[in-house]
């Protein structure tokens, strides 16, 4: 089974004060993912940089099964209503998380800008 990853890139135009100086505003990237079994796509979710490094240090290849666990979490459940009995499970790292992690770390490590769209000034 593959995965597929796409993201999209959106940019906030926000309304400025014509009087104030122009702020730039960067596009952000939204990435999704899919497996080969239904082609819907889902956006990633996203993992604290301490997971992150838990899910990069591990060597083994994807298996293909996003909801594999892979590192169980010694958290207690969280209650949220104990009168109604409703208590969430800790939240374990699945090949999902790892996923999201795997693309973050591509994502900052490749980037790419168009040439001429930097300028460099002697203050940096």
């Amino acid at each position: 089974m593959d995965y597929f990853v796409v993201y999209t890139l959106t940019q906030k135009l926000v309304a400025q004060d014509p009087t104030q100086t122009v702020c730039a505003s960067l596009p952000t990237k939204n990435f999704y993912w899919c497996s080969s079994t239904n082609y819907v796509f889902s956006s990633l979710p996203s993992v604290s940089p301490a997971q992150a490094r838990q899910l990069t240090d591990l060597s083994c290849l994807f298996s293909g099964e996003f909801d594999t666990v892979l590192i169980e979490s010694n958290e207690p459940p969280k209650v949220i209503d104990a009168a109604a009995g409703i208590i969430l499970p800790p939240k374990h790292l699945t090949e999902l998380d790892r996923l999201a992690a795997t693309v973050m770390e591509i994502d900052r490590a490749c980037s790419a800008m168009p040439r001429g769209s930097l300028k460099f000034t002697p203050l940096n």
